[in-house]
């Protein structure tokens, strides 16, 4: 799970310097709220990564960064296998949910997929992202709810 934090929060941030205090931060907000975890919820490597992208988009807006040209790829989050003791069936299942996803990710629209990185992985709001992509707006709001709205229904559907 270490790799699969220190990967999300360096994409996120950019730079080695700012994802070094970062996940300093992280693994104190984890420390402080280990209590709080509810396995029956989540499993420890998806609580640990969703504390630390908060947290690196919180260290992005604390540094008030401009959208740079790196539009971040769906294969760019991809997260590195942990070792030790696994769980092989639920890692086989978390396998098999991964790879949906990033099917379902890979058909949609490339502006689509574009609005939804760059909100999802660097944290930009929408204005910003319209300035990244140098679209007006309204269509990157249009392009990020099409998005939500077909992985809702394709992921529904599936259930």
């Amino acid at each position: 799970a270490c790799s699969a934090v220190c990967g999300l929060v360096l994409n996120v941030l950019g730079d080695p310097s700012s994802a070094e205090d970062a996940l300093i931060d992280v693994f104190t907000q984890v420390w402080r709220s280990a209590h709080t975890f509810q396995p029956r919820i989540a499993s420890v490597k998806t609580w640990l990564t969703t504390i630390a992208r908060h947290q690196a988009i919180d260290e992005l807006r604390k540094q008030r960064i401009r959208p740079d040209q790196h539009i971040p790829e769906w294969a760019d989050s991809a997260f590195e296998s942990v070792a030790g003791p696994i769980d092989v069936e639920a890692q086989f299942y978390e396998n098999e949910r991964s790879l949906s996803v990033q099917k379902a990710i890979a058909a949609l629209p490339p502006d689509q997929k574009k609005a939804l990185a760059l909100a999802y992985f660097k944290g930009y709001s929408h204005s910003q992202i319209a300035t990244a992509l140098n679209q007006p707006l309204g269509s990157v709001k249009s392009h990020i709810r099409k998005a939500m709205h077909q992985l809702r229904e394709k992921f529904m559907a599936d259930r």
